[in-house]
């Protein structure tokens, strides 16, 4: 595999996270989600120093009911706007598509999975895992549709170092997350998200906005429904 100038040894974390390097081969989410069931701290980072892609995993410990605690994974989103718009090209965009995708430049580059040890939406879980998956180079884990960082203008960007700046912002928003609700974090996410007031591609309705909880508010001819956010969990 080829390497990339710049990138270190591993990631340069925040206070409150701890990290630790996934087995070659092994997925980072599912590396943290049995480090999570065997009871390690909440903020174990679990990552893997890949060239072609980010992946990275953090457990969570929420201490609120699923359908609350799940709204803490835009915190990767956000974290990751953020730091790519912090240390990318200056002409960069960066969105959000509910539930767990993400989009530069207007086209698909990456995603969000989630697992948790509950299963109701009202139970309070134990832990929480959240990975965020990035192709860096092409084909690194994109499909032929999406579109990768260095294809958009970030081939000056070493990984580790995208890594390093997405954890502290990560850090940042799971703090205002635990501090002052979901509330700033969700309003952060709607600022960059993808086709907000556009009909759905399905036809289902018009994407109006999200619920205090994270679910999409879709208008289907004049009839509000809400699509939750824990629809996300188990995509690992």
């Amino acid at each position: 595999m080829a390497s990339v100038p710049g990138v270190i040894a591993k990631p340069s974390l925040p206070e409150g996270l701890t990290g630790t390097r996934t087995p070659n081969g092994i997925d980072p989410l599912q590396h943290a989600r049995m480090a999570a069931m065997m009871g390690c701290e909440p903020g174990l980072l679990a990552w893997d120093r890949r060239t072609d892609a980010i992946a990275t995993a953090l457990v969570v410990a929420p201490d609120v009911p699923l359908q609350e605690a799940v709204t803490c994974a835009f915190a990767l989103a956000v974290g990751f706007a953020d730091a790519l718009t912090e240390i990318g090209p200056a002409e960069l965009t960066v969105h959000h598509a509910w539930p767990a995708s993400l989009r530069v430049n207007g086209k698909a580059c990456g995603r969000l999975r989630a697992t948790a040890s509950a299963k109701n939406a009202d139970e309070v879980p134990d832990w929480l895992v959240v990975a965020i998956d990035v192709p860096v180079e092409p084909g690194g884990m994109g499909a032929a549709d999406h579109t990768c960082l260095h294809a958009e203008g970030c081939s000056g960007i070493a990984t580790m170092q995208l890594v390093d700046t997405w954890a502290a912002h990560t850090q940042h928003w799971l703090r205002s997350w635990q501090e002052n609700g979901a509330g700033p974090l969700l309003h952060a996410w709607t600022a960059r998200a993808w086709q907000m007031g556009e009909p759905l591609p399905d036809g289902s309705g018009t994407f109006l906005g999200l619920d205090a909880q994270g679910g999409m508010q879709v208008d289907s001819e004049g009839s509000i429904s809400v699509r939750p956010l824990t629809d996300m969990l188990g995509t690992g």
